[in-house]
């Protein structure tokens, strides 16, 4: 059954923030996992108070799991013109690309991530977060200390109401959590003037690195082991390897028509040459019976 019932927030506390996705962050420690230990995770108390800017504000109706945990609100929906074509094509790709190789990996689209087990509404909604080596389930929300660990990487695409907070607030939230890489796509141009893609690495120094560009209007992330090439209103996925873009899901559906047409006229000529052949071959026992 739902619960209406909210937790109570913790007292806000006094915290120093790790900015660790701009020029002008401060270095402070950094959360568990961004070094790839397999020391169990450890949630960080007071998120809640601390980031309380950052997190996702509700929109009612707001539905709670039995544990009094919020599991959906009325909010948190992909724009259909811009983020549900991007968050569908990442989720799809992804989960194609790791699965053809036998990699584990959960990859989560618009998914409630709940950061403070002591207050049920404290949660973010990135747009996608990819967490490797974690069952992919069928969860209502992402508690970050009920899973292994928390997302290795986050991908938010800027809208026109929430870009500030994605730009200027949950990065430090992010770092606390250890996300260890954080992207920002601009599809609209919000930040006039900034590129339209940027990534930020987490490294276990302490440091706050950015990914540069590899030169031919990409970017590799060393996480995914992809690169992404922003265009127009998507962040396409690439193999480095090969150069070849992950197709979104038209254009494979698409290929795969094409491949089922050129196996179908492929079997028809097969039937026809087979066709001849048979024909062939009773013509010459024909010519060499001597029957007209």
């Amino acid at each position: 059954m739902d619960h209406l019932a909210i937790a109570p927030m913790r007292p806000p506390r006094r915290s120093r923030v790790n900015l660790w996705y701009f020029p002008i962050m401060q270095t402070t420690t950094v959360s568990p996992h961004h070094d790839g230990s397999s020391e169990p995770y450890r949630l960080r108390p007071g998120l809640a108070a601390t980031h309380a800017k950052a997190l996702h504000r509700l929109v009612p109706p707001v539905y709670f799991d039995e544990d009094g945990y919020v599991r959906e609100d009325n909010s948190h929906m992909p724009e259909s013109e811009v983020h549900f074509p991007i968050v569908s094509y990442w989720h799809g790709a992804l989960y194609g690309h790791y699965r053809s190789r036998g990699r584990l990996v959960c990859v989560l689209a618009d998914h409630l991530l709940l950061v403070d087990r002591e207050v049920g509404t404290a949660a973010v909604v990135p747009d996608v977060m990819v967490a490797f080596d974690v069952e992919p389930g069928d969860r209502l929300s992402y508690k970050v200390w009920q899973e292994p660990k928390a997302p290795d990487l986050v991908l938010e695409v800027l809208s026109g109401d929430t870009w500030r907070v994605d730009v200027f607030k949950k990065p430090a939230l992010y770092a606390d959590l250890g996300v260890r890489e954080y992207w920002i796509f601009d599809p609209r141009g919000q930040r006039r003037g900034g590129p339209p893609l940027e990534g930020w690495r987490l490294r276990a120094q302490g440091n706050h690195e950015p990914l540069a560009s590899i030169g031919d209007g990409g970017w590799h992330s060393e996480l995914l082991g992809l690169d992404l090439v922003p265009e127009g209103k998507n962040v396409w996925l690439r193999d480095p390897e090969t150069g070849r873009l992950f197709p979104d899901h038209a254009s494979a559906m698409e290929g795969r028509d094409r491949a089922e047409a050129e196996q179908r006229r492929a079997e028809a000529e097969r039937r026809h040459a087979l066709e001849e052949n048979a024909r062939l071959r009773a013509e010459i026992r024909r010519l060499r019976s001597g029957k007209t």
